[in-house]
């Protein structure tokens, strides 16, 4: 039988007389709240009987009556009154000038089912943290508080005195607790208390007789972090600190003392991890206060001074880091993001995400867009100006910007104000020889950062690694660093000091994925079901939904994260392997083979008893790949590997091959400088072919001022499209409009567009060299015979069809595609294609003749075709025939072994994918006049964006769509994750959208 104890008193005794009040004067009428409270228990009735004598200034209108309390008698000035209680709130009434309020209350607070949990009385004591006495509504008071306990119990409460007065049975204790605070705590148990000190401040613990094993751990861990964080921020802002124990799970940490659970108490991790991040809360949040109407920035903060760098000083800081944003990637989604001067507390996986993790990570990047010095010499100004004060996100900003001596406030109101991470990303990396060493050129882009951003990156080589951080003044960016080795491979960010977007390739497969992903649905074992029903059960409550094999099918495998509970030996080709049939319960979870973005698990549990003995555990090992569990004990957690910043290839430098030595670009260069005419061939879809011709006109510019380009690329009567860009005169998607290039060429335009962009900064002239497709065309199907005299006349005078080695390399190639056609028509065909090739050839070769005729002083670079070049059989002979001028062929890696004569050159560019082409994710209806959305594609940004099937394009970036050339021109200049403007109509309305391009990749 559980005996009661029964403290109750005669009330009347309680109630302290006005003449103990320490009293304003006249002239601090809007001076702090004062509260004086003395409190009794019944504890085999859970109750409390309380008096608080108060004095309100008259900014306080009402007083907070907590949830289960009742007001048994009630003073004004003295002056009995009637409380009148609304939804827990007491009004009251008007006053100038302080007014004094005494009141006694009582209340009940059992852990029965539907008690309050944040206050218990009973046998055990008194837990009570919320709203268990009467108070005024303020943001900051005073408060002085006395109990009567019984004789062997031992109690806790917000303190830098405790002293204690003998009763008898019971004892009385007084806190005395100088500082204004917005609420205090008390605590009361059949604690023992261990004692020690670190400086002058006392170090306690208040743990049960149980756990008394614990306490020199505890003290010891105390007074570690006590002692680190007055080297790192000052005195310790109280006189005493204490650890208690709470019958609860809890992990609070209040001003001079942290509540730890008592399950929490003995995990083994705790003293090394979250006992001082409750101890930091002593200088943010406990006694730096937050001004919770603006913003919490101090979890954000503690997180990063505390978990944060405990794992830097075990060199584990990127790990950790890249966990913040793994986490965020996880549990954060569209609907459920805050910006992080939103956040107030955080009782959820994502607001924890954005409050603790996204903030401590905006402090990281504080701290190093600062320095260090800056950082701690502001954390520390921040504790003394601030101390006992309501802080917000402005009065930080202000204390960085002092010390830094710079307006940090773009930094601070973008990451406070902004959703989301920053997106990096980098392209056209290639790597040159210079004469005293290499240069590594690449452009990089960054969205959703303010700027400048400082990007850190670390530049491989084989045997050593440069690193360098990089400064970004705009979204897109070309960089040319000049390095001594060969860079193999560059690492952006490969300690995480950025919060952006993770890589593919860095992101891992962990549980968190699975618990975060809206879509997460969990698909029901074939038998045994039973075994699963409470793990079944808990994944609902966690809101995933509940799937039948049956019901599982491609389009499921491809949208959702799913875990399969048990054997399905029919998904055996997308399931992760389990532990080897170990007993017990085991857990792995792997990315999705249908779609990387989503994750697959498999969870298997040998009996109920295993699967019941994780349920209450599993949740909390987010961060791994594979558990394993025995008899409810975890025995295996992994995490899988990934990749460690955003990893580039670089590749070897472009070399080119003479007969019996390697050469770099420039050295070919050096070589061919003295040619009238450098011919360099391109596979046409080969990136790394056009950043090698890009290379040889810049070499070849700073050489000879007077460069022109002849491209294969446009034709001839487009000449004035290229002149107008060159020249400045038009964009770059009037250019494209006006040169047909897009119905002409029609290859992505990123491939050629950095060599037309040099040349249009340089203004070097471009030739447009080819013939109009619809006469190649004709005679490639009817033979030069059939052409009319009007036709004739736009083609050269001269065509030479008699080099037979050049027609024999020709047939071979068109027997490769056109082997289908039999006998004599196979010839014919043949002929058609040959007479075809010639006048392609000979026109380019002509106008090269014309202009370098008009213009002798010149130096010409061709871009054309390696078929055009090889052997000097296309252009470059005929061209000579015309005007002998000296020239060389520069050909890329032909795929086969060179043979003499096929080039003066050969070289080997690296293997680079082109930046992609940029699509809306529409499917639009262009047989009509206007342009209607027929589809979209799912996950695409049109989508995405809010665009629907039957909306009508009439608009991007502000241009109105006249034709599917003002879209095709548009969307050319752009790049994957590039915005456009749309404007649709809808119902005869308007409306405007901001839509994300995507890939064109499937």
């Amino acid at each position: 039988m559980t005996c009661k104890r029964t403290l109750a008193i005669g009330r009347f005794c309680l109630l302290l007389t006005i003449a103990s009040l320490i009293l304003p004067s006249a002239g601090m009428a809007d001076s702090l709240a004062e509260h004086h409270i003395k409190i009794s228990f019944d504890l085999g009735e859970h109750k409390i009987f309380g008096t608080v004598d108060a004095i309100f200034p008259r900014s306080v209108k009402a007083v907070t009556v907590g949830r289960g309390l009742r007001i048994t008698k009630f003073l004004i000035n003295g002056k009995n009154g009637t409380p009148k209680i609304i939804d827990n709130r007491l009004a009251l009434p008007p006053h100038r000038e302080a007014i004094k309020i005494q009141m006694e209350y009582e209340g009940i607070f059992s852990n029965k089912e539907g008690g309050n949990l944040e206050n218990i009385i009973g046998d055990e004591g008194a837990f009570l943290l919320s709203d268990w006495y009467p108070a005024g509504e303020t943001e900051l008071a005073r408060f002085s508080l006395q109990a009567i306990i019984p004789k062997d119990f031992q109690a806790v409460s917000e303190a830098d005195d405790i002293t204690t007065e003998d009763m008898g049975s019971n004892k009385l204790i007084r806190f005395d607790f100088s500082h204004p605070v917005a609420n205090i705590h008390f605590i009361m148990a059949s604690y023992l208390i261990e004692k020690d000190h670190q400086g002058g401040v006392k170090v306690e613990t208040y743990l049960l007789p149980d756990d008394q094993n614990l306490a020199r751990r505890y003290l010891d861990a105390s007074k570690k972090y006590l002692e680190m964080y007055e080297k790192m921020l000052g005195p310790y802002p109280f006189k005493r600190f204490a650890v208690v124990e709470n019958i609860l799970p809890t992990g609070y940490g209040m001003p001079t003392f942290t509540l730890l659970g008592r399950q929490v108490l003995k995990l083994p991790f705790i003293p090394e991890t979250s006992l001082g991040h409750e101890i930091l809360h002593s200088w943010f949040g406990n006694s730096v206060y937050v001004d919770y109407s603006k913003g919490n920035w101090s979890e954000g903060l503690t997180t990063y001074l505390a978990d944060q760098y405990y794992a830097q000083m075990r060199g584990d800081g990127w790990q950790y880091r890249k966990g913040l944003i793994e986490d965020y990637e996880s549990y954060v989604h569209g609907k459920n993001e805050i910006a992080i001067q939103d956040f107030i507390s955080g009782d959820n996986r994502a607001l924890r995400a954005v409050g603790y993790g996204k903030t401590a990570m905006f402090f990281h990047m504080l701290n190093n867009r600062v320095g260090e010095r800056v950082f701690t010499e502001s954390l520390r100004e921040l504790v003394v100006k601030d101390r006992f004060r309501l802080t917000s996100w402005r009065n930080i900003e202000a204390i960085f910007s002092e010390k830094a001596a710079k307006d940090l406030r773009w930094f601070f109101e973008f990451w406070l104000e902004h959703k989301g991470a920053m997106e990096i990303r980098a392209d056209k990396i290639r790597l040159t020889q210079s004469s005293d060493g290499y240069v590594l050129e690449f452009t990089m882009g960054v969205k959703n950062s303010p700027m400048p951003v400082f990007i850190p990156l670390v530049i491989h080589s084989q045997d050593k690694e440069e690193k360098k951080i990089l400064s970004l003044s705009k979204e897109r960016q070309s960089f040319s660093l000049p390095i001594k080795d060969v860079a193999r491979e560059i690492v952006v960010d490969p300690d995480y000091d950025l919060f952006r977007t993770l890589s593919p390739t860095e992101r891992r497969a962990v549980l968190s994925r699975l618990l975060g992903d809206p879509t997460r649905s969990v698909v029901l074992p074939e038998k045994n079901q039973e075994i699963y029903e409470p793990l079944i059960q808990e994944l609902d409550n966690r809101g995933f939904k509940k799937l039948t094999a049956q019901e599982v099918d491609h389009k499921i495998l491809a949208h959702r994260s799913l875990l399969f509970l048990g054997d399905h030996p029919k998904y055996e080709f997308i399931l992760p392997r389990t532990a080897e049939k170990a007993s017990g319960f085991s857990l792995v979870i792997t990315k999705n083979k249908f779609n990387p973005n989503l994750v697959v698990g498999l969870a298997v549990g040998e009996d109920s008893e295993e699967v019941q003995g994780v349920i209450n555990k599993l949740f909390h090992y987010g961060k791994y790949s594979k558990l394993v569990f025995s008899g409810g004990r975890n025995v295996v957690k992994e995490t899988e590997k990934s990749e460690r910043g955003i990893q580039l290839e670089v590749g070897a430098p472009v070399r080119g091959i003479p007969t019996t030595s390697i050469l770099s670009v420039p050295e070919i260069v050096s070589r061919v400088a003295d040619k009238t005419i450098v011919y360099v061939g391109e596979k046409h879809d080969q990136y790394g072919d056009h950043l090698l011709q890009l290379e040889m006109v810049r070499d070849l510019h700073r050489r000879y001022p007077k460069l022109a380009i002849g491209m294969e690329m446009f034709q001839r009567r487009y000449q004035n499209a290229l002149d107008e860009y060159i020249s400045g005169a038009v964009n770059t998607q009037t250019f494209l409009k006006k040169s047909h290039y897009l119905d002409t060429w029609r290859f992505n335009y990123h491939l050629y567009e950095d060599i037309l962009q040099y040349a249009r900064e340089q203004k070097i002239p471009v030739i447009a060299l080819n013939q109009e497709n619809e006469l190649v065309s004709k005679v490639a199907t009817q033979g030069l015979a059939k052409l009319t005299p009007e036709e004739k006349a736009h083609i050269p005078a001269e065509m030479d069809l008699n080099d037979k080695a050049y027609k024999e390399r020709l047939q071979g190639v068109f027997e490769m595609h056109q082997s289908d056609f039999p006998g004599d028509t196979a010839l014919q065909d043949f002929e058609y294609f040959y007479e075809a090739q010639i006048l392609w050839d000979e026109t380019m070769a002509e106008t090269i003749a014309n202009f370098l005729k008009d213009r002798p002083a010149f130096h010409l670079v061709v871009l054309a075709g390696s078929g055009h070049l090889a052997y000097g059989s296309g252009i470059p002979k005929r061209a000579y025939r015309r005007i002998a001028k000296d020239y060389t062929i520069v050909l890329p890696d032909p795929g086969e072994l060179p043979n003499p004569g096929m080039a003066d050159f050969i070289v080997f560019p690296n293997k680079l994918e082109a930046p992609e082409e940029a699509k809306l994710g529409v499917v639009l209806d262009t047989s009509g006049e206007r342009f209607e959305v027929v589809d979209l594609v799912m996950g695409g940004g049109a989508q995405k964006a809010g665009v629907k099937k039957g909306d009508i394009l009439v608009a991007v970036n502000h241009i109105k769509v006249n034709d599917l050339d003002d879209i095709r021109t548009c969307l050319a200049t752009k790049y994957v994750g590039d915005t456009v403007e749309i404007q649709v109509l809808r119902d005869e309305e308007v409306l405007e959208f901001e839509v994300e391009l995507g890939s064109s990749r499937p």
